[in-house]
């Protein structure tokens, strides 16, 4: 659209410019070469900074599938230290089914995994956080891709 704009206005000048020259109404060719100017140089300037957003947007997608990668990565780490807990948990509870509740219960270590979990799923949700800016800065560009070439 704002090619489209930029071409009408620049062949606005020149038709303008024709008419100052050429015709006895000056002061309409000279109109015609200002406001197609003013209108070129917004035009221009937008067209730049569509230019700069559409073109930081094709990385949108790597960047997303990056931190998708990540979460999948801590899942996988959080699962398997679930589930080397919960075997730890069972072998302690086998080893002391005879003795009091209490006497099992001081025997429990501190689950220093998690301090690490709790680190983890901080991350997870900061990825999570940038995943949906990333994807709301996706369909932000859809009306730049408009401006700029009638895509969407």
């Amino acid at each position: 659209m704002l090619i489209v704009i930029f071409v009408v206005c620049l062949i606005a000048i020149f038709v303008g410019a024709w008419l100052y020259d050429n015709w006895e109404h000056e002061y309409v060719g000279a109109a015609m070469v200002i406001i197609s100017s003013i209108i070129v140089l917004f035009a221009f300037v937008f067209l730049i900074m569509s230019i700069c957003n559409v073109a930081g947007a094709y990385v949108i997608d790597e960047k997303i599938q990056l931190y998708e990668d990540a979460n999948a990565a801590i899942e996988e780490r959080i699962n398997d230290t679930v589930e080397d807990y919960k075997a730890y948990e069972n072998d302690t509870l086998e080893k002391f089914d005879g003795h009091n509740g209490t006497e099992v219960v001081s025997l429990y270590p501190e689950l220093k995994a998690n301090e690490l979990i709790q680190e983890q799923m901080e991350i997870y949700y900061q990825n999570q956080t940038t995943i949906l800016g990333l994807k709301e800065e996706k369909i932000n560009m859809k009306p730049w891709r408009w401006w700029l070439y009638f895509g969407g």
